[in-house]
């Protein structure tokens, strides 16, 4: 800790302009907080879906095998353009990227990222193999959702 304090702190002496342990304090000090950034930065990545996980991991049903349930929170995540949680389900939870909502004109997750103007959530998908030709009730398909919002 005392080795931080010395890094990190303000304190600016003239007479140390010149040396080379005052330049590399500096560059100590610039490492220390980048490090801090990356730090913080890791921290809050899982908070965005942890209620989410949560329920999945307390569920008495063993809701991880419970594609409904799973396929929700990627809708939900696709909406949002939450790209860490899509990650999660897709890889860890066994979301079907390709499963649709028969409740809502039958969308597919990419066709909720395109309504919501979510890019990289759509370049994420598609990275996953994501159906890019599945049509919704009309025969509409999410190129024609891109074109309807303004992509």
């Amino acid at each position: 800790y005392d080795e931080l304090r010395s890094v990190m702190s303000n304190d600016y002496d003239s007479s140390d302009d010149e040396s080379d342990d005052y330049k590399a304090k500096l560059v100590r000090r610039k490492h220390a907080e980048e490090k801090a950034k990356q730090g913080q930065k890791f921290l809050e990545q899982p908070q965005a879906f942890k209620i989410r996980t949560r329920y999945l991991n307390q569920s008495a049903y063993q809701v991880w095998w419970r594609p409904g349930i799973v396929n929700k929170m990627l809708w939900a995540a696709c909406e949002t353009g939450d790209n860490y949680e899509i990650d999660f389900l897709v890889k860890f939870a066994h979301a079907d990227i390709n499963a649709v909502d028969f409740n809502m004109k039958h969308l597919t997750a990419l066709m909720r990222s395109v309504m919501n103007g979510r890019k990289e959530t759509v370049k994420l998908l598609i990275g996953h193999g994501v159906n890019v030709n599945a049509t919704d009730s009309h025969g509409s398909t999410a190129l024609h959702y891109a074109a309807i919002f303004g992509w």
